[in-house]
């Protein structure tokens, strides 16, 4: 075949465009609907003192914020989840961000009552928890609660 017949036969080629894969945008009431059910999870691990059940809700580089201090996963499984009892925790007002197409978060109030030291105490707070999208799910990687005036 003639060279100028092969170049004739590539320029009838339809041209081909290649989309590059883009990450699909959560569907934010499902996954409010999903967070908060984590959440509702995460409360209940503590509660019946299922140290298995919150292990796997966190991420691997969990961090968390609290009265007592800032705790990395390990400390928080090691260490806090041994030494407080989680009584009950009523959330409310559960606001959902989407910060990223894998990291969303939800900011809550909540009263809770909770046991340290052998001293029962209630309060009152205000909860940011940050989740990222994992290949097998969400994960909580960043949870903070701040006590405000009750």
């Amino acid at each position: 075949m003639p060279t100028s017949a092969v170049m004739l036969l590539l320029c009838a080629l339809p041209v081909v465009t290649l989309a590059l894969p883009v990450s699909p945008k959560p569907d934010p009431v499902d996954t409010k609907a999903t967070l908060t059910n984590l959440e509702y999870r995460r409360a209940n691990a503590w509660i019946a003192k299922d140290k298995a059940a919150l292990a796997a809700l966190l991420h691997p580089d969990y961090l968390e914020l609290n009265i007592f201090g800032r705790f990395t996963r390990q400390q928080v499984l090691d260490e806090l989840f041994d030494r407080h009892v989680l009584i009950d925790y009523a959330m409310s007002d559960i606001e959902f961000r989407e910060l990223g197409s894998d990291v969303c978060a939800l900011c809550y109030y909540v009263v809770e009552r909770l046991q340290s030291a052998g001293t029962v105490s209630q309060y009152h707070c205000v909860v940011t928890a940050t989740y990222k999208k994992t290949p097998t799910g969400w994960l909580l990687a960043i949870w903070q609660i701040t006590p405000i005036a009750g």
